[in-house]
Order: C-alpha cells, then sequence, then structure tokens
C-alpha cells in the first residue's frame, strides 16, 4: 500500500483510470478528501501514476449543480429565447 498525501482522492483515483491504471483499494486518510492509501494491480506503470502525480492539481472539484439549479438554468435560457424571438417578431424579423 502506497500513502499519498497531496492529493484530492476523487479526482485523483478519476485520473488514475481515466490513464487506464487499475487499483485493488484506495482508502481515505484521516477520513478526508485530501490523501489516500493505495494497492495497485500488479504490473502497474508506477512511472506513468508518477506522471499523474506530478500533473494532479489538488484542487476540489467544484460540487455539481442541484436539480433545482439546472432547472432555473433552462427556465433562464427559455426566457431569454422567447424573449429573443419576441423582439424579432415586433421588428418584423419573422
Amino acid at each position: 500500500m502506497i500513502k499519498y498525501e497531496n492529493v484530492n482522492r476523487n479526482k485523483f483515483h478519476t485520473e488514475l483510470q481515466n490513464a487506464g491504471i487499475k487499483t485493488e483499494y484506495v482508502g481515505a486518510i484521516n477520513d478526508t478528501q485530501v490523501g489516500c492509501e493505495i494497492i495497485f494491480t500488479e504490473g502497474t506503470d508506477m512511472n506513468l501514476v508518477q506522471q499523474i502525480i506530478d500533473k494532479h492539481d489538488p484542487t476540489p472539484l467544484p460540487p455539481k449543480p442541484t436539480e433545482i439549479e439546472i432547472q432555473q438554468e433552462i427556465i433562464s435560457t427559455l426566457g431569454q429565447e422567447l424573449a429573443l424571438l419576441k423582439l424579432q417578431f415586433m421588428m418584423g424579423g419573422m
């Protein structure tokens, strides 16, 4: 098991997966998103793992929008499109 302390666990694990690196275990350190312990599958290219670590930005990803936020964005976009259509109609463009 290898311990990595300056990584965002979920983000780092996703980066490893995207590079085709398989793990047997990824666990938390101190029950936070910062740091992890990993057991790699046999034959893992540790040079590639190091390249990913070197490029890794431990800044957490922004939270995903809630269903309500998504709906509000859709409503806002539809409202803007409706206003443009109304303006085009009023200017004789339709």
